[in-house]
């Protein structure tokens, strides 16, 4: 029972008193954090009650703003024995009314919403008076001069309006006596510490707010405060919530919680190690536990509370602990128990008392009241129960919701329930939330899509599947987010105006209240009322490139059109240009008259059937242009060049002008070409002149370079670099120097026989599969200052000895020891390096872009700049080297592509590819000779290297952030219309696959022989049951030909690594703990000095050498399946000896070596020496969340992984089975994968 003299103010100055030094309010907006303490808590308070001296008794009213003092400015009120009214400075004009209700004369207003109420107010009603009190000077009081002057008959706490959700809005005023018994059980059932941190993220006009912030401060706990547009943007709040603090409690509405990511959920607030102990859902109908359980990650302890109660009897009267027997069999929750000196009855249509049944819910109790009129009286020595309007069905004493009075209606004479229309629809696996309105007696649905493949069609069959008749929909509308009010539950009216709005035909809302509603939603702007100024741009204002796509994505399936620029226009141009771009887009696709979009087949491989008319190729010969239509085959098969009709696009090659350029015509405008062509070659002259004016560029620019050594040092460095035969870069990139000469295609071996990295002990990760172990072990690490996007490149040596050269945000460019990770040189350029560098063939320069719009060429022995060539917007591309001619390709968000002499400092041609900026890197292939590279802006070129060219193209209508990678057919990219694509080198699409997540990630190829391996590979297809011999590859067939495959393996953003064969057949995925970003990289891995196979015995043979999956099974788990390399044949010959002793024989990798033909590398394609006799080949990658894997690529097997601090956009390189990777807390990585069993405890027990 809790005291008559129980008070707000009480049970905050005992923990005043109690924890003077501990931490009492935190604030964070996602870019500042601040915070006080309990005494500084009481300090401000005092502030206050002197400024508020003199108006006991009276409604203070309070519009403030959000950050660390705000709870202190109400325990101000509350100890000058006054109360508040928070009220919202855009509702004034309904605010001043209230005011006058309840008597209200001072109001405490804070300088940013003076001018919104000064709009709405006659200045002579009232007196602006600055606060002078030190510490709130940013605040105002307003004095009414024409309201009459009340006093409060109770100990009132505060004055809230109701929502309008329970009936019209009303005011309520809430007694201590009523409020304090919520904060006291609520902090009991919840198990509240002075060590928890509680969110305060609901408005003060929505009483829940009054439970975040009392039950941390009543407790001696910790209240973080976040404002309200970081509430409107859940990216923004998932992470303050996550990473930048650790927040236990949450109380929020269902709605706001579904407005988060549901993929990021289990790696943060829903994962295994997650610090959320409660989370407490109210205001709404408790979400479907399946829906729940689907986010939550095996490992997560957070407990789920179903929180139910009006406002009218503040503010919670029920709750309930959702169990693990709920989330596992219970479609609903029900109300729970009543919280302390709360009645409940349920009560019939003419007011008897419902037991088993349905009725209306009536909440109160003696001490549980409010006055919702200002000459209402409380006597808290009677029982009053208030009518919640909420219907309820009572079965075994629980009590579950129903629905809304108001939503038991009528339609055509017949009864339905929009509530039940809802739970059905929430069933659908493609719906991620709906709400169902009554309009003009037309229902009305609005469905939040999670998955693109939803449309209007499918929705009406599956109501027509499931529901009655008079509850099928008229109208179903797809939107972005149900929109939501400042209170967090949905926003009605609002979706009422997107009906109205709609387009009739094509029931489309207008577009430009759409395109402004969500780029305030996605930027900074979330609650802002003002106009967006004509020249923001949506980076600068709070966005990224991710949100830029997800609005593409939303806008495009609202109206059913291809948007390809739109993405590359929100990045670097204003939201002028986009709203006309989006506008312009619409209105043509009206005039059409018809749909052009069609949907997407729900297949992971589709094929594409490319006729002129339905696919996507443009024919250059022709003049180009392309249908907006796809068209896709029904069977399940890839084609082959037979099969395929597409047109073989081949560039034209007439010589008008005699020069050897190309047409002409073509040439003139789009291609500038420099006639004086210097090749860079190893005999060069390294010593060249600087002219005047490129010397006083190279002066502006700032290099630290910090070269310790004396004076011969430029002798020093030069031997050191002096004998690099090739480099390394990303998707398994090798490009050779001097006189060795690049396959192209296959990159070999890179292996030598003993390693020059020294191997530490520590931080070893745990092991996946028993007895074969593989360890992640960190050799050193270096700080660049800044986060490390870029991708390495490594230079290596003829003895094996390699160098790191990579930049980063800090602006810098380092130049480091591969072995000990000790600094050889480092240039400071003007902005941040995301683009990773290559080298020269001449070896003598790296080429690296900036995000000062230039690319930088340094000399390699000491980083100086030897020319800066400006492309006139951000260079995110990274460059690549013709090893054939020495000539640099690379692009520039200018949607230019440059072919650099940087020997001869000169442009040889430059070509506008008008199709969006360049983010992915090109890549060549030697023959044919083909410069590949993609677009923002939704299209893949092929280019002729020698003049720029148009090949061939190909329009996917997305972004494509993936770089091209080759492959022994062709050329393979990914791109965030979730598909990835494989084109011969004529152009025509082989095959592509599809996944649940936008591809960032570059595709990395090997090649490699299958005749001594039984993989099995399926479509991805779980669904599929009895699956065809089709389905998978004859492994036989290719064991006769001699056939040579290969494999290809990328990521998602559906949190899936991918590996598929040459003919887009899925080999496995292997599911990770967030994204995967950045691209993977597939090498061989030396096994054998550390005796792998001596941990192999006879009956692990028999338990992982030979994987068992049915016909058309995916493997999905690393677990299904484990490689051993030992040739099929032989194996079954030796268990054949082997079942004819009971003798436990252990084998070692020695007695069955693999002859597989790939492992037989010739000498003279490599300049390493290789050791074939185990070698393993593995993928190695990473995810966002920061963590490293080690795959082994024919069986999906995870070998071992390592978890960095830090988020992870950079690209593992490796090299010698030695894995460099950048990291985004600010540090270069290099780990040695080991095989070493002396880790093995250490290991085990991390």
């Amino acid at each position: 029972m809790v005291k008559m003299n129980s008070s707000l103010y009480n049970l905050v100055n005992k923990m005043i008193i109690k924890h003077p030094d501990r931490l009492a309010v935190q604030f964070d907006n996602g870019e500042q954090l601040s915070a006080i303490s309990y005494t500084q808590l009481r300090n401000i308070s005092s502030l206050v009650i002197k400024l508020l001296h003199g108006r006991e008794s009276e409604v203070i009213g309070l519009c403030l703003y959000t950050d660390h003092r705000l709870p202190a400015i109400l325990l101000g009120v509350l100890g000058c024995k006054a109360a508040f009214y928070n009220f919202d400075a855009k509702g004034f004009m309904y605010a001043r009314q209230v005011l006058k209700d309840i008597g209200t004369q001072i109001l405490l207003v804070h300088k940013s919403f003076i001018q919104v109420i000064k709009n709405q107010i006659k200045e002579e009603e009232v007196v602006y008076t600055p606060v002078s009190v030190q510490g709130l000077e940013d605040y105002f009081v307003i004095q009414f001069t024409c309201i009459a002057r009340k006093y409060c008959k109770s100990r009132l706490a505060y004055c809230i309006t109701t929502s309008g959700t329970t009936g019209k809005p009303k005011v309520v005023m809430v007694p201590n006596e009523c409020i304090v018994p919520n904060i006291l059980h609520l902090s009991k059932l919840f198990s509240v510490t002075l060590d928890d941190l509680v969110l305060g993220a609901t408005v003060l006009t929505f009483d829940p707010s009054i439970i975040e912030i009392f039950i941390a401060l009543s407790v001696g706990a910790c209240v973080l405060m976040v404002p309200p547009t970081v509430k409107m943007i859940p990216d923004r709040l998932l992470d303050i919530i996550h990473v930048r603090n650790k927040v236990t409690v949450i109380q929020v509405t269902p709605t706001l919680f579904s407005r988060f990511d549901a993929s990021k959920l289990s790696d943060t607030i829903l994962g295994d190690k997650s610090n959320v102990r409660v989370i407490a859902l109210g205001g709404e109908r408790f979400p479907s536990c399946t829906w729940l359980q689907s986010m939550r990650s095996t490992g997560n302890q957070t407990c789920f509370y179903n929180l139910y109660g009006t406002t009218e009897v503040s503010c919670w009267a029920t709750c309930y602990k959702v169990t693990d027997i709920d989330f596992r069999l219970s479609e609903e929750i029900p109300l729970g128990d009543p919280l302390q000196d709360t009645v409940l009855e349920v009560h019939d249509d003419v007011g008897n008392i419902v037991t088993e049944g349905t009725g209306t819910l009536w909440i109160g109790g003696s001490r549980r009241q409010c006055m919702t009129g200002v000459n209402e009286e409380l006597n808290f020595d009677h029982v009053v129960v208030r009518d919640t309007g909420d219907m309820v069905r009572i079965h075994n004493n629980n009590i579950y919701y129903i629905s809304r009075k108001d939503q038991q209606m009528k339609r055509n004479g017949r009864r339905m329930n929009l509530e039940e229309i809802k739970m059905v629809l929430k069933k659908h696996e493609y719906v991620h939330d709906v709400e169902v309105l009554l309009i003009d007696n037309q229902l009305i649905v609005f469905i939040v899509p999670s998955h693109l493949a939803v449309n209007s069609e499918m929705i009406n069959i599956y109501m027509k599947d499931n529901l009655p008749s008079h509850w099928w929909s008229d109208v179903v509308i797809t939107i972005a987010n149900l929109p939501v009010t400042q209170h967090g539950k949905i926003d009605k009216k609002a979706l009422e105006k997107i009906y109205f709005d709609r387009d009739v035909d094509g029931e489309r809302i207008d577009i430009t209240e759409y395109l402004e509603s969500m780029w305030k939603e996605l930027t900074d702007r979330s609650t802002s009322s003002t106009c967006i100024p004509e020249t923001e741009n949506f980076i600068l204002a709070g966005g990224d490139s991710l949100k830029a796509v997800q609005l593409a994505n939303v806008i495009e399936n609202m109206y059913n059109i291809l948007l390809p620029q739109l993405v590359d226009i929100m990045l670097h141009k204003t939201y002028s240009d986009v709203r006309k771009y989006v506008a312009m887009c619409v209105q043509q696709e009206l005039q059409k008259g018809a749909n052009v979009k069609s949907s997407e087949n729900d297949q992971r491989l589709v094929t594409d059937n490319l006729n002129l008319k339905e696919g996507h190729g443009i024919d250059i010969k022709s003049g180009g242009g392309s249908s907006d239509k796809q068209g896709f085959s029904d069977e399940n098969v890839c084609l082959t060049e037979n099969e395929n009709i597409a047109k073989k696009v081949q560039a034209r090659r007439t010589d008008d002008s005699g020069d050897g350029i190309g047409n002409k015509k073509y040439a003139d405008k789009e291609v500038k070409i420099d006639k004086e062509l210097t090749v860079c070659s190893k005999t060069a002259d390294s010593k060249l002149d600087y002219d005047e004016k490129f010397f006083d560029k190279v002066k502006k620019v700032s290099k630290k370079r910090k070269l310790s050594g004396e004076h011969g040092l430029s002798n020093k460095l030069s031997l050191d670099l002096n004998d690099i035969q090739f480099t390394l870069r990303r998707c398994s990139q090798c490009d050779y120097v001097y006189g060795y000469k690049a396959d192209g295609v296959k990159h070999k071996t890179m292996i030598t026989k003993a390693s020059n990295v020294d191997e530490g002990k520590e931080k070893c990760t745990t092991i996946v599969a028993e007895r074969y172990i593989l360890t992640l072990v960190e050799v050193w690490k270096y700080d660049t200052g800044k986060c490390v996007d870029a991708s390495p490149l490594l230079l290596v040596k003829s003895r094996g000895e390699f160098i790191v050269m990579i930049g980063s945000h800090s602006h810098r460019f380092s130049a480091l020891y591969g072995s000990t990770g000790k600094k050889l040189w480092e240039t400071t350029l003007p902005d941040r390096l995301e683009s990773s560098a290559c080298l020269s063939t001449c070896a003598n320069f790296v080429i690296v872009g900036c995000y000062d719009g230039s690319v930088y060429i340094l000399h390699i022995n000491n980083g100086e700049i030897w020319w800066q060539f400006e492309t006139g917007s951000q260079v995110k591309c990274s460059p690549v080297v013709d090893t054939q001619t020495g000539l640099v390709y690379i692009g520039s968000h200018s949607q230019t592509v440059y072919c650099l002499d940087v020997r001869g400092q000169k442009v040889v041609w430059e070509r506008d590819l008008k199709s969006g900026s360049i983010f992915s890197s090109p890549c060549i292939s030697n023959d044919p000779h083909h410069l590949y590279i993609s677009t923002l802006g939704g299209k893949i070129f092929t280019l002729d290297p020698a003049s720029g060219e148009t090949i061939w193209e190909y329009i996917v209508t997305k972004p494509v952030f993936s770089s091209p990678t080759l492959t022994s057919q062709g050329v393979c990219v990914g791109c965030t219309d979730m598909y990835m694509y494989h084109f011969n080198f004529n152009g025509t699409l082989l095959w592509k696959y599809l996944t649940n997540g936008h591809i960032f990630s570059s595709p990395s190829y090997k090649s490699r022989t299958l005749s001594t391996r039984n993989v099995n590979c399926a479509e991805d297809n779980c669904a599929v049951s009895g699956s065809t011999k089709d389905d998978s590859i004859d492994i036989d067939q290719i064991k006769h030909t001699g056939a040579t495959s290969g494999y290809i393996t990328f990521g998602s953003h559906d949190k899936y690594l991918y590996c598929v064969t040459n003919d887009g057949k899925l080999v496995w995925k292997l599911q990770v703990d967030s994204a995967v970003y950045s691209s993977p990289f597939q090498c061989m891995i030396n096994c054998n000095s550390n005796n792998f196979g001596d941990y192999f015995h006879t009956d692990d043979f028999n338990k992982f050498s030979k994987p068992h999956i049915s016909e058309g099974q995916v493997k999905q788990n690393a677990l299904e399946s484990w490689y051993t390399g030992i040739p099929e044949q032989e194996f079954e010959q030796n268990q054949a000896g082997n079942e004819a002793t009971s003798e436990k024989k252990v084998l070692t990798k020695s007695e069955f070596s693999n002859k597989d033909d790939n492992h037989q590398v010739s000498k003279n394609d490599n300049p390493c020496k290789i050791m074939s006799d185990c070698e393993m080949h593995v993928v190695v990658f990473a995810s966002t969340s920061g963590t490293l894997y080690v795959v082994d690529v024919p069986t999906g097997v995870l070998l071992c992984k390592q978890h960095l601090d830090g988020e992870i956009f950079s690209s593992p390189v490796v090299y010698n089975n030695t894995v460099i990777v950048g990291c985004r807390n600010d540090f270069v990585y290099c780990f040695k994968i080991s095989s070493d069993q002396s880790n093995k405890s250490d290991c085990m027990n991390k």
